[in-house]
């Protein structure tokens, strides 16, 4: 029973607080307005951040010559499902990858898609490994080799790209052998490790 209340207590406190911080009879309080004005400034840098990522890949559109900028769209047009199902997409992606130079990244998917090198999967596949990896180790993806590998210094940066999907793991009874999947593949192809 008391575990109940708990919930509705923290609500009506809540409630409580957010009246008050509206009417102004807190906000009066140096140090309730202090933080108030913080939790505005950290939804600011949020969409400065958003934006920031949104204008790097709408740069990164600018520069492609306006005849394929037109195919682009035109393909976008013919499927309007698809072209709302991937902005909603990028949207979200946008909000989620953790380092702005990435943008140009998806722009780079973005693109191969529209012209047909990768599919719908792939574009996904891909976008998902930009999303998901550490902007650090970008560029060490294109160093991923077919082989064995029993270098402790290295096993956790394979086990990060086993994790996004980048190596396949097989292992036999001398250690591991690292393998590159068809999507760090693809992803070396397109050179998205050269941002």
């Amino acid at each position: 029973m008391k575990k109940d209340i708990i919930p509705v207590i923290k609500d009506s406190i809540e409630i409580s607080v957010d009246c008050l911080l509206n009417d102004g009879l807190l906000k009066d309080i140096p140090l309730v307005n202090t933080i108030h004005s913080i939790s505005d400034i950290c939804n600011t840098i949020s969409d400065k951040l958003l934006f920031t990522k949104i204008n790097k890949f709408l740069f990164e559109l600018d520069i492609i010559p306006m005849v394929e900028r037109i195919k682009l769209f035109e393909k976008l047009e013919q499927e309007p499902k698809l072209r709302q199902k991937i902005s909603i997409y990028l949207l979200e992606l946008f909000d989620k990858i953790d380092d702005e130079n990435k943008a140009k990244m998806i722009f780079k998917v973005f693109q191969a898609y529209n012209d047909e090198i990768i599919d719908y999967e792939m574009f996904y596949r891909l976008n998902k490994v930009i999303k998901d990896i550490s902007s650090i180790d970008i560029s060490k993806v294109r160093n991923i080799k077919n082989e064995f590998n029993s270098k402790s210094s290295e096993k956790d940066l394979l086990n990060s790209f086993e994790n996004i999907n980048l190596i396949r793991v097989e292992s036999n009874m001398d250690g591991n052998i690292y393998h590159r999947t068809e999507i760090c593949k693809v992803f070396i192809q397109l050179n998205l490790d050269e941002i």
